[in-house]
């Protein structure tokens, strides 16, 4: 009996024995059969790919399967909504408070960041790539973006911002890797490509450690001292980034703070507390000729004759002491503080965070 020499179907007694069935016949002559055993029969009949005619290698052949998208960028487009919404939001204060240039900033920022939101989402290369480029940014500027939450909710102290530059190499290490190019239905990255953008994240990483004396330092002195200072019997407790300097002993605290580049949204600020007699250039002295709510006056008057107008008088409690306050506001904040004892006078000057961090160290003073 013949059969097809193709699919191996019996055949009429008829047929000749290079004849084909009439399904494998059909297959070869017009390219109709779009199922993978077509695609079979058509290479049995013609040996190879390169010899069947045009209509045969057309056959449709089933496509690679994509990878679901993957959990961490699902996570990772999910914070760029929340990013994208967060910018609104302040775009619309913007608009309240009549500042255009901030609010065409937000705006902007909120687009670009939904954008790639909604690229990540729909797994679109340009968004990948848009993701290592921010995350190369922020390990050059030392922001923690990929930790954000938690930045926000615990701040910027020393193991969240080291965490948050680990995890950012991590991640774009992972987003380099074959397994984001097969989710994201693109060719393998040439391996010169994927060393020379990891070699440039080591060098974002370590450059502004480079630069990070003051903040390393901090460390060291709080894995030594702890978190706090005693001056003349009042404990202080000291910022996470900062240490107390050299002229600093226990009657005297001084500190100046300039941050680095692992702190790019700290300014510089400076403090003094002062557990003794001191005059205004901190130099310890026997005597007192006027008392403090006199100091404060003549401290009001200077600033007065010099032309600054933001100024108020205040009472401040450290450990239920009372010392009288003046404050000046022309370029940033400048506050003088004096008492009668155990802590003497108060110096600090700066603003936005570290003001926020001076409140709170007299506050929480003991």
């Amino acid at each position: 009996m013949a059969v097809c020499p193709c699919c191996q179907e019996s055949l009429p007694s008829s047929a000749g024995p290079d004849d084909l069935c009439a399904k494998c016949a059909g297959a070869l002559e017009t390219g109709v059969d779009n199922s993978p055993a077509g695609a079979v029969v058509a290479q049995r009949v013609l040996g190879s790919a390169s010899d069947a005619p045009e209509a045969v290698q057309g056959i449709a052949q089933p496509e690679k399967p994509r990878l679901p998208r993957p959990w961490i960028v699902t996570i990772l487009a999910l914070q760029n909504y929340v990013g994208a919404l967060g910018c609104l939001i302040a775009a619309i204060y913007e608009l309240i408070k009549f500042r255009v240039d901030l609010l065409l900033l937000c705006l902007f920022a909120s687009l670009v960041t939904y954008a790639i939101a909604s690229g990540l989402w729909r797994l679109k290369d340009w968004a990948r790539w848009a993701t290592i480029v921010l995350s190369l940014l922020n390990l050059f500027t030392g922001e923690p973006w990929v930790l954000f939450p938690l930045y926000a909710l615990v701040g910027g102290g020393p193991m969240v911002i080291i965490c948050g530059r680990v995890v950012t190499i991590l991640l774009i290490v992972y987003l380099l890797s074959r397994r984001i190019d097969n989710a994201f239905g693109v060719s393998p990255l040439n391996l010169k490509w994927r060393l020379a953008v990891g070699i440039l994240a080591l060098v974002c990483f370590v450059i502004p450690l480079t630069k990070a004396e003051p903040e390393l330092n901090a460390i060291k002195w709080h894995l030594r001292h702890g978190d706090r200072v005693t001056v003349n019997g009042v404990s202080f407790p000291i910022y996470q980034w900062q240490m107390p300097g050299e002229l600093s002993d226990e009657s005297r605290l001084e500190i100046r703070d300039i941050p680095g580049p692992l702190r790019p949204q700290d300014r510089f600020s400076a403090l003094t507390i002062a557990g003794r007699l001191e005059d205004e250039n901190g130099q310890p002295e026997d005597f007192r000729t006027l008392s403090p709510p006199e100091l404060v006056d003549r401290k009001y008057k200077s600033y007065q004759k010099a032309g600054y107008t933001d100024l108020q008088k205040f009472q401040t409690t450290v450990r239920g002491q009372t010392l009288e306050c003046i404050k000046e506001t022309r370029y940033g904040d400048a506050i003088y503080c004096y008492g009668e004892g155990p802590i003497y006078s108060i110096f600090f000057v700066g603003s936005d965070n570290s003001l926020e961090r001076f409140n709170h160290m007299i506050a929480e003073a003991r």
